[in-house]
């Protein structure tokens, strides 16, 4: 029996309707028994959960005895958890099959340090102090938090002159002089989680600021797969493209659009380098990583870059679709899971981690 959870609210309250039906019908053909609950649904004294399951039609409450896995949905950082006491008895009980992952520059300087994808990295390093920007070499700099996503709190600061610089912030253009430059700065770097990068020139033909977006996910199979390779495209004039209102175009139609065959190329490579970053980052957690959406820029010489990697990533475009084989996957998953993890007696797996062997044999890890 799997758990659908969320650590905040009912999921059934929170989850789209498409992912909820996906879920629902997929559990159905592949045999899984699936219920959903929250965290209030917990009682951790009797091991028991209130669940919602949706039978003949309709859904029920019924009372019944922890799940064999959790299948953990929106996860939020642990210091967001509504009772964070109950959670850790749950995780301690029950296997979760989700985890977060380090934050952008952690991931980085992880990266960095292995030396195996370089060529793809582009260069961060933690804000400081001032001199991280205005004795910079680059004309051009992004400033963005560590451990934020959808666009939100970066800026673009690019220097016009000795005395005067462009920032952009969301769709916001403003001149400012160095002084207040420097107040902005300081600002961030009061905040404690902002990195600074060289601002990576990826447009389209036209001008337009894009990114690519390849979402990868675990078969039944415990492999990698793709569930989709989408390009976002900001309007005119914006240097961000992963805002809400963005245009989100089918990987391989953009990439054809733009650079003909080679954009045919271009998508088969995506779509590897993800694979190989995935199971790279992967190996940096005693947990299996089950989902990631990796977010590249592609410059005007094709030169692909990684912008991050994230867990748990939103679908917005093409929900219906994705929503649909990202539950194929994902329930048959969790159901491999859930039968690995019955060939280890309960107290040795009882509060430890676990990943997925090549032959989909379990191993536990403290």
């Amino acid at each position: 029996m799997v758990g659908v959870y969320n650590d905040r609210k009912h999921p059934l309250d929170i989850l789209t309707k498409d992912r909820v039906k996906s879920y629902v019908q997929q559990a159905a053909e592949q045999g899984v028994a699936l219920f959903f609950f929250g965290i209030d649904d917990v009682n951790v004294e009797r091991s028991e959960v209130s669940g919602t399951f949706y039978e003949h039609g309709k859904w029920i409450e019924k009372v019944t005895s922890f799940p064999a896995l959790v299948l953990n949905d929106s996860s939020t950082s642990p210091d967001k958890v509504k009772n964070r006491d109950k959670e850790l008895v749950l995780r301690t009980e029950v296997p979760f099959i989700s985890h977060l992952i380090e934050d952008k520059l952690s991931i980085y300087q992880k990266m960095k340090e292995s030396g195996e994808f370089n060529e793809f990295l582009i260069p961060s390093t933690p804000l400081k102090n001032l001199n991280d920007v205005l004795q910079s070499k680059q004309t051009t700099m992004v400033l963005k938090p560590t451990n934020s996503g959808k666009g939100q709190g970066i800026h673009v600061l690019k220097k016009i002159s000795a005395n005067q610089f462009l920032i952009v912030s969301s769709n916001q253009k403003k001149q400012i002089s160095t002084l207040l430059t420097k107040k902005l700065i300081i600002d961030l770097i009061k905040q404690g989680n902002y990195m600074v990068q060289p601002f990576i020139v990826s447009r389209t033909n036209e001008g337009n600021t894009f990114h690519m977006r390849v979402h990868v996910i675990r078969d039944k199979a415990a492999k990698w797969v793709c569930l989709t390779v989408i390009a976002d495209v900001a309007e005119p004039g914006r240097y961000t493209s992963n805002y809400a209102g963005n245009t989100t175009i089918r990987g391989i139609d953009f990439l054809a659009q733009q650079h003909g065959q080679e954009g045919i190329k271009l998508y088969s490579e995506l779509k590897n380098i993800s694979f190989r970053i995935a199971s790279h980052l992967d190996s940096f957690y005693p947990f299996t990583v089950d989902e990631l959406a990796l977010d590249f820029a592609i410059d005007q010489d094709r030169r692909i870059y990684l912008f991050e990697a994230n867990t748990g990533p939103e679908i917005i475009s093409f929900a219906k679709e994705r929503e649909n084989e990202r539950a194929f996957h994902r329930v048959g998953y969790a159901k491999t899971v859930a039968a690995a993890l019955e060939k280890i007696p309960f107290e040795q797996r009882r509060g430890k981690h676990f990943k997925l062997g090549a032959d989909q044999q379990p191993m536990t890890n403290d």
